[in-house]
């Protein structure tokens, strides 16, 4: 968790991205200088982020590194900064702050297993009971789908998504990757992008088989990711959505609907990514987040937190709450999250994971399903106008077990008569 400087002014600056440095850092002659954030030991990656819209600073960085302007959430990513260059960007009353760059991570237990049935989780999204076991049929469940054309564009902030496994049926491209893998390695070295991706929307696993998916990499081989790689990412997505529009908007087109799933979590009080989903949903773009892994309140997890994305919370099959799951009164509701099958990063394969990323993968799945059902009779539906709709036909009292918080489960049926049934 990024914090402020402690109140010794004799503070050395240690632990930068696991090297201990050496100068010793007085911000200020009588205490250090309140606007410098640093990150927990361990987690800061050398880089930092500086809260300003100064054209001035954005020049001064770029004579020493390298500047990277963020809109989104009015900051700007400096790849390193000296010590020198350091205090006088903090003397400068044209920056309110900088912070070190800390890590995050996404959020997945990494068990694996081959199964061929169709997921419980995307039958309880349509079933008004708890679903029943059937130990003889491990099959399990038909679900019922509205079919109709690509309608809506997922973007998934995460690992990279293999591409060719053959449950995406070719509707799975990316966009440029952010982090220091570079660019043009777009592979998910992980699993952890390529599972989510298969819930949103594979066509043996996921919620909703008509959506167009958008791999954007900003997750490691261990499955760890940098806060301002999240905000060029970001960045990116909104550039890419606004362009899409304008054309579609010259054509006098339908415009797509745009929904970014974001299955990462990090513990911070700075309102980087805050910033940035609140104008995205401004824009008109839905967000979903994962509640986090922690069994704690997420009130202190990014970007679960924030009230412009809709936050997710995991449970299992027999309706009770997971305890890996955080909760508190900023979750919105909970979907399934405990052993979900979907695609696997390897071939065809298939694997199992839990976590509350996989529950958000299928609110995700569910917000694309309604928007597709939604898309050609109406307008898009505005992403507040579509949490609160999702939220007013959520089951009452589901899951069970909850520490505090809604007792809500994300649902498909009552409005829009989709159906699960347990097969015989």
């Amino acid at each position: 968790m990024c914090r402020g400087l402690p109140t010794n002014h004799n503070l050395v600056m240690d632990e930068i991205q696991g090297n201990a440095t050496s100068w010793p850092l007085f911000l200020s002659r009588r205490s250090p200088n309140p606007k410098l954030h640093r990150c927990d030991a361990g987690v800061a990656t050398g880089r930092y982020i500086v809260k300003s819209q100064s054209d001035a600073v954005v020049k001064l960085i770029n004579s020493k590194s390298k500047a990277t302007i963020c809109k989104l959430s009015k900051t700007i990513l400096a790849e390193a900064l000296d010590k020198e260059m350091l205090i006088t960007l903090l003397e400068r009353s044209d920056v309110n702050y900088i912070a070190e760059e800390c890590r995050g991570v996404m959020i997945a237990s990494m068990a694996t297993e081959t199964r061929s049935y169709v997921p419980w989780g995307v039958a309880r999204l349509s079933s008004t009971t708890r679903l029943q076991h059937n130990m003889m049929n491990p099959t399990g469940y038909r679900h019922k789908y509205h079919k109709s054309a690509e309608c809506v564009d997922v973007y998934i902030l995460d690992t990279g998504v293999h591409e060719k496994h053959p449950d995406f049926e070719g509707r799975v491209t990316h966009g440029p990757s952010f982090g220091p893998f570079g660019e043009e390695h777009w592979e998910d070295d992980h699993g952890h992008g390529t599972h989510i991706a298969g819930i949103i929307g594979s066509k043996r696993y996921g919620v909703a088989r008509n959506v167009r998916m958008i791999s954007v990499k900003i997750g490691d081989a261990n499955g760890e990711m940098r806060t301002g790689d999240v905000l060029r990412a970001l960045e990116w997505v909104w550039s890419h959505i606004d362009a899409r529009w304008t054309k579609l908007n010259e054509e006098k087109q339908p415009l797509r609907p745009a929904i970014i799933n974001l299955s990462f979590q990090q513990e911070t009080r700075e309102t980087f990514v805050d910033d940035a989903v609140k104008k995205l949903e401004e824009h008109g773009v839905h967000i979903v987040a994962a509640a986090g892994n922690r069994g704690k309140n997420a009130r202190s997890t990014v970007p679960a937190r924030s009230f412009h994305v809709t936050t997710v919370g995991a449970m299992d099959i027999n309706d009770r709450y997971a305890p890996i799951s955080n909760f508190g009164d900023v979750v919105d509701l909970y979907a399934p999250g405990v052993d979900i099958i979907s695609t696997g990063h390897k071939d065809a394969s298939s694997a199992i994971k839990s976590g509350t990323s996989q529950a958000a993968a299928h609110i995700t799945g569910l917000k694309g399903e309604v928007l597709c059902i939604e898309f050609g009779h109406h307008p898009p539906m505005p992403p507040q106008l579509l949490r609160q709709t999702v939220l007013k036909y959520a089951l009452k009292n589901v899951p069970s077990g909850i520490p505090n918080g809604h007792h809500l489960l994300g649902h498909l049926a009552e409005k829009w008569e989709i159906h699960s049934t347990l097969t015989g």
